[in-house]
């Protein structure tokens, strides 16, 4: 079981965004920690389909920290999982929005 991560970086005001891994390959049983860059405040992530990779479901919302952890089940079917994500810019308050982008493949 590996422990991988992912940064989420809200850019600017207008919504840009940026990830440490936009595209992060995961086997059964690892965990992923997604937390906030610079700049970006509480964040959720919610999978788009029918079904979630991990074992605590969709949506995750950060907690403490603006991190949150999720472990990829070790029953899971091998795939590519796309997951929407909502961030806070701190600068403004405002939110930005991502609604597909990042993607977690299993297998």
């Amino acid at each position: 079981m590996a422990n991988k991560q992912v940064t989420i970086t809200v850019l600017n005001a207008a919504g840009d965004m940026a990830y440490s891994a936009s595209v992060l390959h995961v086997a059964p049983g690892d965990s992923i920690k997604w937390s906030s860059g610079a700049n970006t405040g509480a964040f959720s992530l919610t999978f788009t389909g029918t079904s979630s990779p991990l074992d605590e479901g969709s949506p995750l919302q950060s907690g403490a920290g603006n991190t949150v952890t999720g472990t990829v089940k070790s029953s899971g079917a091998s795939g590519v999982y796309y997951y929407s994500v909502s961030a806070t810019y701190t600068p403004t308050g405002g939110t930005a929005t991502d609604p597909g982008c990042p993607e977690i493949v299993v297998g």
